[in-house]
């Protein structure tokens, strides 16, 4: 029996080796599973005792192992009956700077988990929803240099639990084999090395590549370390165990060794094994291999078609005088002779053909072949090469897309296979030949070389069939993307045509914007084993109606589908198993997209798979969509993004609990089931194994049928992102109480309820849980039966900046708890009740803890209920600049207190301050007296009822650079000539020219008595200059200080009336 010892178990350290997991500073909130909440776990690497730590010489010094700070754990939770609760990552809180192999590791706990595992590191485990774990160990691994354990921190597994709620007991899942060699010279320079068994379950490998430094004198290797999992590479009684080692590329040796095990060999977890493979008892187990050669076997000797050496293609002429050049590119590799099918008449009447043009051997074919046809006409032209052997080269490659020179535009028909080109290349080889109908069957028969035909019939809009043995001859071809771009009229495919094409890997777009085809055949990529990319490869195929079953059923490397029938307009079913066998497949974004007229999705449809991540948009705007498959995403437990996946299905009617049960590393469902208006429930469970999820911004947007949201739907303790989330949901009539209580890093609930306009009332503690949140804007936005808050709805809420539009539109609200706002750093009010035509009052204290308030704009806009203001309504909010259209169409507003403004003197902005309102016809003395530095008064009291102004209004208002239409259209106003300052200091005043225009527009035709205005009509030298500043300063004004109908000039030129 082979020498296979088991040495001393250690605890393996994180990377080489690891340590032992503790939860000594674990918080006392992992006592309450009931609720989610933030925790820590402490780990320690253990000390350099060599029974716990191994330590491993590189470059000739010691490399030892330190928690980072990207390092993440993954735990995962069970209750008392061992059913699985969910998981959680943690990451790095804290490492301990004096010693690096402590640390402490943060996240939240597991509600109802009594028992928990810890796995390290969380990007090697995978967790189903039966909190089955998976482990992911390569088997492809890679050691730099020589005896050089350093790559194995890549490939070490830690499993801890927690019985008893002590220390982590952390213990290595996976287990390290060493191959012992001694020192050999016929293994130096060794490259690879593969080890494989054999197993119950068939033969198993793992490979090593060995990057080994020469500038070390290394090139003798003694030591190979590979981590593996002990459960998979088991020898089963009478199994095979070998080894292969391979020397580098340039002594090109490969050894075997091979023995049999009578006992089989059971490895276990955390285990170091040694194999010794240079015993003396195994020197009759190497052996050299070496590669067979096969018998030369004499090739079958190639008949091509008669002729070999000429080929015909066709133009159609539709002008005369048309020069073209034949798209030649590079040097003729043989003599080459163009016959351009062309005839002419000759002295005696006769018809002749053009010369032929001849090029030799070795000359730039590049715009050579040049020719003018004298009359429209369709023409065959025919080259021939002299090279009759082979194989060899006959023309210069063939470039038609930059090198068409008229010749792509009025190509017809290419009748014969194409002669064999130098470095030929399909690249754009018929690139937007726009009147190619056909071509030759067995087209590149002689250019089996060709790699590549992106782009080869892109464009050829009247191509309307494929010869079933175009690429017959084309099996080293690789890429096909764009291929048949935009081929308008062909309307089916060959089943055959790609059946020799067995290397090709990529089908990126190959059938895009086929508008006309209308049936794919079932064997189209039987053969296309190694095709990786179908990404858009039917995307716009119009009248396609259905898929065939079995179509990729072979495609068991393909990794992309992303858009691969998006915008397939015509397609009514997708047949069940489509991808179920493209286990390689990493995303299907877009893949269904605007499909509008499927109506049901099938079972088992995508591959059972962790290697699918993402499934953005995969049915967006699918709006005949009625029904979604539970299994839908069935064993992709390491799928991430979801977001849009359903966007816009207007159709779907309900969504199956258990639809995202596997999908439990899904992190992001931004607009998933976005304006699915047929909705009308939601069920409970539908988030519960998502635990890791971010973001459901828009998630539900626009599901106008939604009538109530069921408790506890976020089972999501990290989301951070819920903007939007039930926007336009307006037939939901009440907010559970508890719908946000797993959702603790909440930081802004902006629009969250907005357009709810069934909505009563709102729970009280609504947000209590919520601590860090910092925006409500637009929260509550258009609640248009909302006819109560909460008091002390946001009393816990200290840091949020933005109320902004938090209740607007709410226009049943009737009144506002007192000290409604918390937050001492809330800046924006702007809109905050703007269109609450029910309120009739506002508490002095509603801003009175809001000190770093800033704006105010369109406050309590269209408050038409509103009647009175009260004194102390803005006197904490001294930092205030901003009061913009504040009251504008308070239409009840009839007075204002005295102070309003009397401690906002950092205020700059009272345009439409108070427009429009309509009953508010005085004004307090010294409303603006404290306001000095305000800038901006436009049409701050237009379209008003005001009978009278104070003198000195504005007196103190000397940076003001507006009045635009101030008191624009206030009809029964008799102003004062004072509003400003005295009639003597005018021009001091304006010397700044602030703009006037149409300040005192239409005031007064329906005052009781005319009042003077400020003669500020005789600033007209100020104003020379720049009479857009003061344009229609007085026009259509009544005023009892102009004498006749004066002309005022720009300041008055549309008439300016005295009192009669």
């Amino acid at each position: 029996m082979m020498n296979i010892t088991k040495k001393k178990a250690v605890q393996l350290m994180l990377a080489a080796t690891c340590a032992w997991l503790a939860t000594g500073c674990m918080q006392e909130e992992w006592e309450r599973p009931e609720q989610k909440v933030k925790t820590t776990i402490c780990a320690d690497i253990p000390s350099e005792d060599e029974d716990v730590q191994t330590r491993v010489t590189v470059d000739r010094t010691n490399y030892k192992l330190y928690w980072s700070e990207n390092d993440e754990i993954t735990v995962v939770g069970f209750d008392e009956s061992d059913r699985f609760k969910g998981l959680e990552l943690y990451n790095v809180k804290e490492i301990d700077e004096t010693d690096r192999r402590q640390a402490t590791f943060e996240g939240y706990s597991i509600p109802q988990a009594i028992k928990r595992e810890v796995y390290y590191p969380s990007e090697k485990v995978s967790v189903d929803n039966q909190g089955k774990v998976k482990f992911y160990l390569p088997t492809q691994q890679f050691q730099e240099r020589k005896n050089s354990t350093e790559y194995l921190s890549a490939n070490m597994i830690l499993k801890g639990t927690d019985e008893d709620n002590k220390r982590f007991q952390m213990q290595p899942v996976n287990s390290i084999m060493v191959f012992q060699f001694t020192e050999n010279k016929q293994f130096e320079n060794v490259k690879n090395l593969i080890w494989t068994v054999e197993t119950e379950n068939g033969d198993k490998q793992i490979s090593l590549k060995l990057g080994l430094r020469i500038d070390l004198d290394e090139d003798i290797i003694d030591k190979v370390y590979i981590a593996f999992m002990p459960d998979s590479m088991s020898v089963k009684p009478g199994g095979k165990f070998k080894v292969q080692i391979t020397s580098d590329e340039y002594t090109v040796k490969t050894f075997q060794f091979t023995t049999t095990l009578p006992d089989g060999k059971k490895y276990e977890a955390g285990k170091y094994y040694t194999a010794d493979l240079m015993d003396n008892k195994y020197k009759g187990c190497w052996e050299e291999v070496t590669t067979p050669t096969e018998p030369e076997v004499p090739e079958e000797p190639k008949v091509p078609p008669t002729p070999i050496t000429e080929m015909k293609l066709t133009l159609q002429i539709t002008s005369g005088y048309t020069d073209v050049i034949l798209p030649f590119s590079g040097y003729t590799p043989s003599t080459c002779t163009v016959n351009w099918g062309d005839e002419y008449a000759t002295n005696d009447g006769d018809r002749a053909y053009y010369p032929e043009l001849t090029c030799s051997s070795g000359h730039d074919a590049t715009n050579y072949f040049k020719h003018t046809y004298k009359e429209p006409g369709t023409y065959q032209i025919t080259i021939k090469s002299s090279q009759v052997e082979a194989g060899k080269a006959q023309i210069a490659s063939l470039d038609l897309y930059t090198e068409g020179q008229n010749f792509n535009k009025n190509l017809v028909s290419i009748d014969t296979p194409l002669l064999k080109m130098d470095n030929g290349s399909g690249y754009q080889l018929f690139s937007y030949c726009t009147k190619l109908e056909s071509v030759a069957e067995n087209l590149f028969m002689y250019n089996e070389d060709i790699l590549s035909f992106n782009r080869c019939f892109i464009g050829c809009r009247a191509l309307k069939a494929i010869p079933e043995g175009l690429f017959k001859n084309c099996t080293s071809a690789k890429d096909f993307s764009n291929c048949f771009y935009s081929c308008d009229l062909l309307t089916e495919i060959p089943k055959g045509l790609f059946t020799n094409c067995t290397s090709a890997t990529n089908f990126y777009r190959c059938f895009y914007n086929c508008k006309a085809l209308m049936e794919i055949p079932e064997e189209l990529f039987t053969n296309c084993t190694s095709a990786t990319n179908f990404s858009e490869c039917f995307y716009s195929c119009d009248l396609l109606t259905e898929i065939p079953e079995r179509l990729f059923a072979n495609c068991t490397s393909a990794t992309g589908f992303n858009g691969c029938f998006r915008n397939c307009t015509a397609l009514t079913t997708i047949p069940a198993g489509l991808f179920a066998n493209c286990m390689s497949a990493t995303g299907f974004d877009r893949c269904f997209m605007f499909c509008n007229k499927v109506t049901t999705i099938p079972e088992n449809l995508f591959p059972a798979s962790e290697s699918v991540k993402s499934y953005v948009f995969c049915f967006g705007e699918c709006e005949a969509l009625e029904k979604i498959p539970e299994d839908l995403f069935e064993g992709n437990y390491r799928a991430t993004d979801f977001s849009e996946c359903f966007n816009m299905c207007s159709k779907l009617k309900e969504i199956p609990e258990g639809l995202f049960k596997d999908a439990l590393r899904a992190d992001n469902f931004k607009r998933c089931f976005y304006e699915c208006k047929a909705l009308t429930q939601l069920p409970e469970g539908l988030f519960e194994m998502n635990t890791l999820a971010t973001s459901f911004y828009q998630c539900f947007s626009g599901c106008t049928g939604l009538t109530a949201l069921p408790e506890r739907l976020f089972n999501c303790p990290k989301v951070t992102e819920l903007k939007l989330c039930f926007e336009k949901c307006s037939k939901i009539a009440a907010i559970p109480s508890d719908l946000f209580t797993n959702l603790k890093r909440l930081t802004s609930f902006e629009e969250f309820f907005s357009g709810w306009n069934k909505l009563e009332a709102i729970p009280e503690g609504l947000f209590d849980q919520h601590l860090d949140v910092t925006s409500f804007k637009n929260c509550f936005k258009n609640c248009t039966v909302l006819t109560t808050i909460p008091e002390g709805l946001f009393d816990k809420h200290l840091k949020v900046t933005s109320f902004e539009g938090c209740f607007e539109g709410c226009r049943t609200l009737t009144e506002v708890p007192t000290r409604l706002f918390a937050s001492p750093v809330a800046t924006s009010f702007s809109n905050c009740f703007s269109g609450c035509s029910s309120l009739t009052k506002v508490a002095d204290d509603l801003f009175s803890r809001n000190e770093a308030a800033t704006k105010f704009s369109h406050c309590f806009e269209a408050c038409s209920s509103l009647t009175e203001l009260p004194n102390k309504l803005f006197a904490n909010n001294k930092k205030a600049t901003d009061f913009s259209h504040c009251f504008v169409s308070c239409r009840a507003l009839t007075e204002l207190p005295d102070d309003l403004f009397i401690h906002n003197t950092e205020a700059t902005d009272f345009s439409y301050c108070f427009g429009d309102c309509e009953t508010l016809m005085k004004l307090p003395d010294n409303l603006f007296t404290y306001n000095t530095k305000a800038t901006d008064f436009s049409y701050c009291f237009s379209y008003g009822k005001l009978k009278t102004v104070p003198r000195f209004l504005f007196a103190t208002n000397l940076q003001v650079t507006t009045f635009k239409a101030c008191f624009q259209n206030c009809e029964v106003l008799a102003p004062n000539e004072d509003i400003f300052c005295s009639s003597s200091a005018l021009k001091t005043r304006f010397a700044t020219r602030p703009d006037i225009s149409m300040c005192f527009y239409n005031i007064g035709s329906a005052a009781e008595s005319r009042g003077p205005a400020p003669k500020l009509w005789q600033l007209t030298e100020i104003y020379k200059n720049y009479t857009n500043l003061c344009k229609d300063c007085f026009s259509s004004a009544c005023l009892s200080n102009v004498q006749g109908n004066t002309n005022l000039g720009e300041f008055g030129r549309t008439g300016v009336y005295v009192n009669k």
